[in-house]
């Protein structure tokens, strides 16, 4: 675990992002907001800001790297990468493109105290905008933890194990002005967790099929055929470390759609905003280890009362303005360690 300098206070303490105190990693650091950095090199950070990415880290996580970590960004957001001009938006006020950080913040209910839990997801997105219509060209899927009647976390070999198998490259949205504001939305986007998503999602996925009729039925205990031992454990699926009650063994499947409504409006020239988020989930537990399984076994299901929402915050347009590459380093995982740092995990529950 890596102590945050300095430097590094002073560099996030200005983004404006509201939250508190708990990091994935089990580290207590309050909520800093990202900033524009002038002294990028002076970060505590992990990695270089002018690193080599580690092709085994590229390879392993299922994608090609190039000789550098700029030119593989400048790649991916052609028309991103440029500068605030680059692409031809409908309304300058009104610009996505570029590079973002978002976390996800949901809200579920569990089976046994109906009690809220609250979850965070993090993701690292590149993004291009022509007049309107909006594409994620390239992200990450930087980890999960939950808080609320209990604490879940994952290790470092599951957030790993998450980073590319879920690429967003495709979704579409819309951006644009209205009066004055900007108006947002992200098309629904499905993912799988401890099992392939070519088996386990429908090729077409164009009609927003509810998670009930999409088959074959996921994976469970009494019959575990299809799920993958995504972090290496020697369980099925992927692993929760549930604070003082032991782990859970899970495979899920979820979607979840973004758009920005009247109580989540975003400001013209926005590099930071909160919008709506839906979605909905299933999950099979395939395995318990620790003492309390009962608990351990708990199910839950997403909160229809309480506003989920997401928070975005533009790291830069160029791959390498120095706020990216404050953030965005050698290795996949240590970058996605970075966005949670950035946007730490906020336990509110509504």
């Amino acid at each position: 675990m890596h102590q945050r300098t300095l430097p590094l206070l002073a560099l996030i303490s200005s983004l404006s992002v509201s939250g508190s105190a708990c990091r994935i990693r089990d580290h207590v650091a309050p909520d800093f907001p990202l900033h524009s950095v002038a002294d990028a090199g002076a970060l505590g950070l992990r990695g270089s800001t002018t690193t080599q990415p580690d092709a085994a880290v590229g390879g392993a996580a299922g994608f090609a790297m190039p000789a550098t970590a700029d030119a593989y960004d400048a790649g991916a957001v052609a028309a991103a990468s440029q500068d605030a001009g680059a692409a031809a938006v409908e309304d300058p006020a009104c610009d996505l493109n570029g590079i973002w950080i978002a976390r996800q913040t949901t809200f579920s209910r569990d089976s046994v105290f109906n009690a809220v839990q609250t979850a965070s997801n993090w993701f690292y997105y590149q993004i291009t905008q022509q007049g309107r219509d909006v594409s994620v060209v390239h992200s990450l899927d930087c980890g999960i933890q939950a808080s609320g009647s209990a604490d879940a976390t994952i290790n470092r070999a599951t957030t790993q194990a998450l980073l590319t198998r879920n690429d967003q490259a495709g979704r579409h949205g819309l951006f644009y002005r209205e009066g004055d504001h900007c108006v947002f939305t992200l098309e629904r986007f499905y993912a799988t967790r401890g099992v392939p998503r070519a088996s386990y999602l429908p090729a077409n996925l164009a009609s927003n099929p509810d998670l009930s009729t999409i088959m074959p039925a996921l994976p469970t205990q009494a019959n575990p055929a299809g799920s993958e031992d995504w972090d290496g454990d020697g369980q099925p699926g992927i692993t929760f470390n549930v604070a003082t009650l032991g782990s859970r063994h899970v495979v899920q499947r979820d979607w979840s759609e973004l758009f920005s409504d009247a109580s989540y409006s975003i400001a013209l020239q926005a590099s930071h905003f909160v919008v709506r988020a839906t979605f909905d989930n299933q999950e099979q537990i395939l395995a318990v280890t620790g003492g309390l399984s009962g608990l351990l076994l708990a199910s839950s299901t997403p909160a229809t009362d309480l506003h989920h929402r997401i928070t975005f915050q533009r790291l830069g347009r160029n791959a390498t303005d120095p706020s990216v590459t404050a953030v965005r380093v050698a290795a996949d995982i240590d970058t996605c360690y970075n966005v949670q740092d950035a946007l730490p995990h906020d336990p509110a529950m509504q």
